[in-house]
């Protein structure tokens, strides 16, 4: 495992945990002084521009007048010094370079895992979770998505082996491209509806589907096993794919650093287009959140259909008053930045098995632990 890239990820993690937040001064209208921060990050203005659909004319014309620049695709809002000013990680505006040697096969943590989050809603902001990635299938029927993956570097996207094996697939499938960029598979490009009512602005940039050059799947994988040991695959891209702000990677950690990661007890965050307690699959990016468990309260769950779990394996139950289907098979289980204090997304997990009604909200989602699979991935990666 490269150092340079062990040390510089201990870096980050202590500049993100002890980093002190400034802001740029400004004035209101009115002339009060205020901070110039992301909408976001001023909840009371933030409020004008959710409480009601559409948004009041006034509403609008107040958060013009307060609007102070951008950061990328969100408002800056001049946030009056007696409203609270709630901290919003935001992504680096430039792309840093890779490190040397094995270590430019992954990002490192200064642009990895990065995004503007707003923890208020089920749907994700238009840049969230950019590293997601769909993936899309030829049928006889025409194009179909069926699985998710994410995006780990330039040219490698992470995904489960189910969703790739030919013993999986049905004999007149095959997999066409990865969908990269995607928000809402209504559209393209996509734009934040609020924001364009609000400041006439803010759409993302196209969708980009990039073919695949080659398929890896694990050696140990078994299709025919309902245990789906070894879920894990890697599908090289046919072209190196350029960073945005909607298309970046999720962060892959040194061994060492996902110690307590995955401890019963944990809180972690899936993300996807999977299938809604109605059935059928969100058209918008969705997030939620669920917590570790520990192996005998899956294996119970599961032990009527005959799975057995092993330790390369995580097992997470969706927190109370949420589900889980947000998450596709074949994405990533990633920790919760607000319990583990980071700047950074880190994929921990794939979805492996999940139960088909995903409104049943005391089955739990099984995941392959990419913790044991680190080894693995490094050596299938090239340049």
């Amino acid at each position: 495992m490269c150092i340079k890239l062990f040390v510089y990820i201990l870096l980050c993690l202590f500049v993100s945990v002890f980093g002190i937040s400034t802001y740029d001064s400004c004035k209101t209208p009115e002339g009060n002084s205020g901070k110039c921060v992301l909408l976001l990050s001023c909840p009371f203005l933030y409020k004008l521009l959710n409480d009601q659909k559409p948004a009041p004319e006034a509403n609008i014309k107040r958060l013009n007048q307060l609007n102070c620049g951008f950061q990328g695709i969100h408002p800056k809002v001049c946030c009056e010094d007696i409203y609270d000013v709630h901290v919003v990680n935001a992504p680096p505006v430039s792309h840093p370079e890779l490190h040397d040697g094995i270590c430019n096969l992954l990002p490192n943590t200064s642009y990895c895992g990065y995004f503007i989050e707003d923890r208020g809603s089920a749907v994700t902001l238009l840049d969230g979770y950019p590293w997601m990635a769909l993936l899309e299938y030829e049928t006889p029927n025409g194009l179909a998505v069926h699985c998710g993956g994410a995006l780990i570097n330039k040219r490698y996207v992470l995904t489960a082996a189910h969703c790739v094996a030919p013993g999986n697939l049905d004999k007149n499938w095959k997999l066409k491209n990865i969908r990269l960029g995607e928000y809402d598979t209504r559209t393209n490009p996509d734009c934040d509806e609020v924001l364009v009512s609000a400041y006439n602005c803010c759409c993302a940039t196209p969708v980009v589907n990039a073919g695949i050059q080659e398929i890896i799947v694990h050696e140990n994988y078994n299709s025919n096993d309902a245990n789906r040991y070894s879920d894990i695959a890697l599908i090289r891209l046919d072209h190196d794919i350029e960073f945005t702000d909607f298309i970046r990677p999720v962060c892959l950690q040194p061994l060492a650093l996902y110690a307590n990661k995955t401890d019963p007890g944990k809180t972690t965050v899936v993300g996807g287009w999977g299938y809604t307690a109605y059935g059928y699959n969100s058209v918008k990016k969705l997030s939620t959140k669920l917590r570790i468990r520990t192996q005998e309260e899956c294996a119970a769950k599961y032990a009527n259909v005959g799975i057995q779990l092993r330790e390369d394996q995580i097992c997470a139950f969706p927190k109370k008053g949420e589900d889980s289907c947000a998450g596709d098979s074949g994405g990533v289980l990633m920790n919760d930045s607000v319990e583990t204090l980071s700047v950074n997304y880190f994929a921990l997990g794939i979805q492996s098995i999940a139960n088909q009604r995903c409104s049943a909200k005391d089955y739990p989602v099984i995941y392959t632990r990419i913790e044991s699979y680190i080894p693995w991935i490094i050596k299938n990666l090239k340049m």
